[in-house]
């Protein structure tokens, strides 16, 4: 299952997910992805990280269940028009690839809605591995806490259930740093230190 920050809005004064960090950080999901070879991928498509993680699943042949807290049309405003047209037509194609998503039933105008769809998106996961088959998380947020509360609490909520939390920030990733899951041949190219 995954979650992560938005992309940045144009005056972010702290960047947390800028432009320039989305090919690099694009490279090592599909690494990463391709070596672990999950069976599923579990999130919602937010503008930003959801929609990158997303893509980057299907690239890497992972079949992708989308679940959203609350219907289509307010999801898109929520979490997507905002940022432009761009995140609004990736949105799109990723629901046409994957078909209709799982709405839920969760109030939009909650303040905590966010937090409320970490657990059950931890819940759903679960329910829908197979067997003993492991239940893992990716988190991409900064390294400085506090920049995404919602993406720290989807990360917190896994310690006490010991779902293993990959921990991924964008801005390392966008600086050519260190990968922060060993897997060998996912180390930075000159191309991502660009």
């Amino acid at each position: 299952m995954f979650a992560g920050v938005q992309a940045d809005l144009r005056d972010r004064l702290q960047p947390r997910l800028p432009f320039r960090a989305e090919a690099p950080l694009r490279r090592r999901l599909t690494c990463l992805l391709l070596r672990s070879r999950p069976r599923l991928a579990v999130g919602a498509l937010a503008s930003g990280s959801d929609i990158i993680v997303a893509e980057a699943a299907l690239a890497a042949g992972v079949q992708l269940k989308v679940l959203l807290p609350f219907d289509v049309p307010a999801f898109e405003l929520s979490s997507i028009r905002a940022h432009g047209g761009e995140w609004v037509a990736r949105f799109n194609a990723l629901l046409t690839a994957t078909g209709p998503p799982l709405a839920g039933t969760l109030d939009p105008a909650d303040p905590a809605v966010f937090t409320r769809h970490n657990q059950v998106l931890l819940e759903r996961a679960r329910a829908w591995a197979i067997g003993s088959e492991p239940v893992r998380a990716l988190a991409i947020r900064p390294a400085s806490r506090g920049l995404s509360e919602t993406t720290d609490d989807f990360a917190e909520r896994c310690g006490p259930l010991s779902i293993p939390v990959w921990d991924i920030d964008p801005l390392a990733e966008q600086d050519g740093g260190a990968f922060p899951v060993p897997l060998e041949g996912c180390e930075p190219s000159p191309k991502d230190q660009d």
